[in-house]
């Protein structure tokens, strides 16, 4: 396992917040960038937990009963549903919104890159 989980999330091209999570001091940092979305990340909580963004992550995933889940998770080259695998392969695009997830080691990723709804896809 990591022993940091760090990540952007975006609207768009904009970054709305930065996470890190630190495995060994069990402590999660926050920066928020002025938009509404830690409202639903901290799910009525004081603070964000790293449980609020492993829920958050499976938001941001097919539903574990969908019909055709082992399919789709097979087409994403896993053998298993776990929320932050699959959120490192989809980047947690859904096609209802245009928020989604860029992970430290893909910098140069834009919403362009990830947008379904793109016409070249």
């Amino acid at each position: 396992m990591e022993d940091k989980l760090e990540f952007e999330i975006l609207n768009g091209d904009n970054v709305i917040a930065h996470v890190l999570f630190d495995y060994e001091k069990q402590r999660l940092y926050v920066e928020n960038y002025g938009e509404t979305f830690m409202d639903s990340l901290i799910l009525g909580r004081d603070e964000p937990t790293i449980e609020s963004i492993h829920s958050w992550f499976e938001e941001r995933c097919f539903p574990r009963t969908r019909v055709d889940c082992d399919f789709l998770l097979e087409s994403l080259g896993l053998s298993e549903y776990i929320p932050y695998n699959i959120v490192k392969k989809t980047n947690g695009v859904l096609i209802d919104d245009k928020y989604w997830v860029r992970f430290c080691d893909t910098p140069d990723l834009t919403w362009a890159d990830v947008d379904p709804r793109r016409h070249d896809a």
